[in-house]
């Protein structure tokens, strides 16, 4: 069926429909496709199966609901007898470049909207991902037990490699002791080797030149009076899951993305400190906030520099639907079906003068 411009909703729906339905019977397929093709450790390749389908699943839903609206024109009485109406409609063809580590969701973030309103595009893969450092303020308040195995997942699900991955950990100075220690102790254990054993948390990174350059950034934070709790071993093209505390701010461990299992943690005595320090930073995708405090969960919402703030959890936590994007050098526009949906459309206008 050719899905353009002119194609009815219905129409659009079902392919996506179809795609979604693809999809579940060939799961298995696609989720060893990533662990072998992408190095991607199996149970976060069958996580990103299910959010493929969820992402078709969505567009599939949002399809038949491109609304537009009556909009009154007769505001004064030169406009008298007019009415109008808006509606949206297909943008034309769009140009679409999804990067390496979520190879099928991203790519689906695209496609999947384009499909729904009727967009032709053209798909190119590429090998970089560019996008943040993510932060996670954790405060006073929180439950030290349930923030360390969010934050340890945050971290180093995916090997590191999410552009929302947590990259930098502000701790109370009150907890700072506790929850680094308890960090440490459960990062230690996380077994890295064959993405295809399902014990496996932490494979390898896209390439060995990529595991080379992190390690190198870890190295130089070292260097520069970094104090390494944890990790640091570089193997081929798997890394350790690696936590340095006071990494200096000049450091690219700090100022760049690392893309890869690494996680700084430095302390804060208050609250406005930590929100300074999650800004001080040229991305801004999401942050994470742990509190209990609501007039802290508004003042972060309303200073962060980010494109998403997520309380009580890390920055790493995301659903296909929600508007997902940044701010400064992390990029344009929003994912999340219906919010790109609307990037893909424009505004036409019907104006009718009564006779």
């Amino acid at each position: 069926m050719l899905i353009d411009r002119l194609s009815s909703p219905y129409e659009r729906q079902a392919v996506l429909e179809h795609c979604v339905t693809r999809f579940r019977q060939r799961y298995d397929e696609l989720a060893n496709s990533l662990c072998i093709e992408a190095g991607k450790p199996i149970n976060d390749a069958e996580g990103e199966v299910t959010r493929l389908i969820d992402t078709f699943k969505i567009a599939a839903e949002e399809s038949t609901r491109m609304y537009g609206e009556i909009l009154p024109l007769d505001i004064s009485p030169r406009a008298k007898g007019y009415r109008g109406m808006w509606k949206p409609v297909p943008i034309g063809p769009c140009s679409f470049i999804s990067p390496f580590n979520f190879p099928l969701n991203l790519a689906a973030h695209k496609v999947a909207p384009a499909l729904a309103v009727g967009c032709p595009f053209v798909l190119k893969p590429v090998v970089l991902e560019l996008g943040g450092n993510a932060a996670v303020i954790v405060d006073e308040d929180t439950d030290i037990v349930d923030a360390v195995n969010r934050v340890v997942f945050g971290a180093f699900y995916q090997s590191g490699q999410s552009c929302i991955g947590v990259q930098r950990i502000f701790i109370h100075e009150k907890i700072y002791d506790e929850f680094r220690d308890a960090l440490v102790t459960q990062t230690k254990p996380l077994k890295m080797g064959d993405p295809k054993d399902r014990e496996t948390f932490i494979g390898p990174m896209i390439s060995e030149k990529e595991a080379s350059r992190l390690k190198s950034w870890i190295d130089d934070a070292v260097n520069k009076g970094a104090t390494l709790l944890c990790g640091g071993g570089l193997q081929g093209a798997m890394l350790e899951a690696t936590l340095p505390k006071d990494v200096p701010e000049t450091c690219e461990a700090n100022t760049e993305e690392a893309f890869g299992p690494l996680a700084n943690l430095a302390s804060f005595s208050d609250f406005d400190e930590a929100l300074a320090a999650v800004n001080r930073s040229q991305f801004g995708l999401q942050a994470g906030v742990f509190t209990r405090d609501i007039y802290k969960i508004q003042k972060a919402w309303d200073t962060l520099e980010v494109g998403g703030v997520i309380i009580g959890d890390v920055p790493s936590w995301r659903v296909d639907h929600m508007p997902y994007g940044g701010v400064k050098e992390s990029g344009l526009g929003r994912e999340g079906i219906r919010f790109a949906m609307r990037d893909m459309t424009e505004t036409r206008l019907l104006v009718i003068r009564e006779p």
